[in-house]
Order: structure tokens, then C-alpha cells, then sequence
């Protein structure tokens, strides 16, 4: 596979690159190789293990999503990763689990309205978030409880959602 047809280095130094999750250029030509590869046995047979990759996965999407032309790689590879991790996890190997968040009680209030009153209104997180002007995700932490909002994010969510500020503050 010639995967590195742009770049100025031997395909040799990628790989040892690649065998050290710690090298600060791994997430680099991890990367850069799942952009350009649709062969998961490929990848780990000759690149990467499969342990690096659901380790590191998280940085290495963040690096795919900087060229949008990559969305499908994506898409792609998360799949390839629940598979693997769950190999992985079946095999009894050492898998970093997803983090877990605590909320704190009153954001956690205060997500549970925004999310109650949003459903009322039958409204999506996206259509909310377009409203809003503010990415679905940042919709999703709050109604998690996730996120601790500012007034002026509050006073927004209210005016949108056509409510008092204080019917979210109830809980």
C-alpha cells in the first residue's frame, strides 16, 4: 500500500513511528493511514495494534476530522474500533473505558429540564442547537448535565425554547 506517496519520509520510519503510541507524530500517520486505507487486517497486520489503536482512537479521529473530506474514513473506522475494543475486551486485554462524567446535582436538574421542555416543544437536539447557534454536542452536555452553563447560555436556551429562565433553574 503506498499510503505515503505525499510525504518525505520511508515507509520503514512510518511504521516505527507507528509501533509507539508515545511518538509525538503516532496520532500524525495513524491518521494519515486510516484517511487512506479501507483494510483494518492491513492496518494491523503491518501497522498498528490493534490495542494502539483503540487506545489512542479518540486523538486520532480529532486528527481526521481536520480534513473534512475524511468524514467517511471515519464513520468507517469507528466502527472498525467498537468491534475491535470489544474483541479486545472479550480477550480480557486492558482497554481504556470511556470516561465517566459526575454531574453536579443542579446541572444535572437543569439538563433534565432543558431536555423535558425540548421534547415538549418536539424539537431535536440539532434543531435546538441551530436555533441556538451552538453545536448538538454542546445541547447533549447540558441536558447531561455536563456543562456548566452561563447566564448569558441560559438566558439563550429560554428565549428559544420560549420559556422564563427560571422554569429551567427548577428541579
Amino acid at each position: 500500500m503506498n499510503w505515503l506517496w505525499d510525504r518525505k519520509i520511508r515507509e520503514d520510519e512510518a511504521k516505527e513511528i507507528l509501533k509507539d503510541p508515545g511518538s509525538p507524530r503516532f496520532v500524525e500517520f495513524a491518521a494519515l493511514l486510516l484517511e487512506r486505507s479501507n483494510s483494518p487486517g492491513e492496518v494491523f497486520a503491518g501497522y498498528i495494534k490493534p490495542v494502539d489503536f483503540v487506545d489512542s482512537w479518540r486523538r486520532i479521529k480529532k486528527t481526521m476530522r481536520k480534513n473534512r473530506w475524511g468524514e467517511p474514513r471515519i464513520i468507517f473506522w469507528q466502527a472498525v474500533y467498537e468491534k475491535v475494543r470489544e474483541k479486545l475486551k472479550g480477550k480480557g486485554l486492558l482497554v481504556k473505558e470511556k470516561a465517566v462524567y459526575t454531574s453536579d446535582p443542579l446541572l444535572a436538574g437543569i439538563g433534565r429540564n432543558v431536555r423535558d421542555i425540548r421534547k415538549n416543544k418536539k424539537l431535536t437536539q440539532v434543531q435546538l442547537a441551530e436555533k441556538m447557534s451552538v453545536s448538538q454536542q454542546f445541547v447533549s452536555r447540558i441536558e447531561q448535565g455536563r456543562e456548566n452553563l452561563s447566564v448569558i447560555s441560559l438566558k439563550k436556551i429560554s428565549e428559544v425554547l420560549g420559556i422564563e429562565t427560571e422554569n429551567l433553574l427548577r428541579i
